[in-house]
């Protein structure tokens, strides 16, 4: 009704906005629908190149991705702030810790399991009772890989990867933030229900997505730098169009 008395000039453009901020069809069904869009066509894309690869990795373990985002984001929509429950803020970190590990191990590569050497100081067979409790918890230690930068990169400096990794990190929850309004409107009684506390007057999602922009510049840069590392081939500098990417998973 608000958009059709706009469109056709019976409303103003003040009092059409102030019928949409009290629309509980807009804020309880209308919005949540839109902010779910993206990560629902996302989500059945995965799937879809799951189904036409015959490859479940790592199409499916992306899909999830998705899958656990939308499904924190709709609760967050949906649900007050004063509504919820530890265990929405414990699944909030659980999904965004994942998402990090997602970036850094797949879609950037950036950081590789490698199997630890044994060293000659484990082998040590000291009277010591000490020295026996730190030579077995070092043959516990090298029974796992450690984690490094992936050997192939294009730029000198590591600290860049590094700070790039931080920031990732660091802002990581921004883009699930970013998916939650200020408030909805109940379906129920018509109550205002405030969904975003926001204590710099409206500004907090200005940077929210000032930040999430800068994320993603990041992201792009370091996912541009692993297609071009695929595309000149490990050796000759041949292209290899076959190991490029052909996922854009944000």
């Amino acid at each position: 009704t608000a958009i059709w008395g706009l469109l056709s000039g019976k409303y103003t453009l003040n009092r059409a906005g102030y019928l949409l901020s009290k629309s509980m069809i807009w804020h309880g069904l209308i919005l949540p629908a839109l902010s779910i869009l993206p990560l629902f066509i996302k989500f059945i894309q995965t799937l879809r190149q799951a189904y036409d690869t015959g490859k479940r990795w790592p199409y499916l373990g992306n899909a999830f991705k998705y899958f656990t985002a939308g499904l924190v984001t709709l609760y967050g929509m949906t649900h007050a702030s004063v509504e919820r429950s530890t265990w929405w803020l414990g699944c909030f970190i659980a999904a965004t810790i994942y998402q990090i590990a997602w970036d850094s191990f797949v879609d950037w590569e950036l950081m590789v399991f490698v199997p630890r050497s044994v060293s000659s100081s484990t082998l040590r067979k000291p009277n010591l009772r000490s020295w026996r409790i730190v030579n077995f918890c070092r043959r516990i230690r090298d029974m796992f890989p450690y984690i490094r930068l992936r050997p192939k990169r294009l730029f000198d400096d590591d600290s860049y990867y590094r700070k790039a990794l931080f920031i990732n990190a660091a802002l990581r929850c921004c883009w699930m933030y970013g998916f939650i309004p200020a408030y909805r409107v109940s379906i129920a009684d018509g109550s205002t229900q405030v969904t975003f506390v926001d204590k710099a007057h409206g500004w907090s999602f200005v940077l929210l997505a000032t930040l999430e922009i800068f994320r993603r510049s990041i992201w792009g840069i370091i996912k541009v730098e692993l297609e071009t590392i695929k595309l000149m081939g490990s050796e000759g500098g041949e292209n290899d169009l076959d190991k490029a990417g052909t996922a854009d998973e944000y």
